[in-house]
């Protein structure tokens, strides 16, 4: 009897251990789960303020468009300085369509991220 007692506690104690064992992986788990849902929640952010960032470059791409065209109707009727202008507008323009460009290429990277985190996310539910 005293045999069967101490193989019943011992594997008791195995049992134990085990639990304890399993309830530190869910808890990890869970803690993992939690920062990645933070970092997910970041890149949302972050992809929603490119949207806005790339938003507004387009609105002032359009406006040096407009301005471009004014400049090019005005060196049809002058010449000299609204030529330097106009060369100034360009180059502006040029400069605003990069970081457009630039915006473009940084939000799909994002969503890149994005994407690989909703993935780890699912895959660790």
């Amino acid at each position: 009897i005293m045999s069967d007692v101490q193989d019943h506690q011992t594997e008791r104690a195995k049992l134990r251990s085990e639990l304890q064992i399993s309830q530190g992986i869910i808890e990890g788990g869970a803690r993992e789960r939690r920062s990645l849902l933070g970092e997910l929640a970041q890149l949302r952010e972050e992809v929603r303020e490119y949207r806005e960032d790339g938003q507004d470059a387009w609105n002032e791409l359009a406006e040096s468009r407009s301005e471009l065209e004014r400049l090019q109707g005005i060196h049809t009727t002058r010449s000299g300085s609204a030529e330097s202008d106009l060369y100034d507008r360009w180059v502006e323009l040029a400069s605003v369509q990069e970081a457009l460009d630039q915006r473009t290429r940084a939000e799909k990277r994002l969503r890149s991220e994005l994407s690989y985190m909703q993935r780890i996310q699912q895959s660790n539910a």
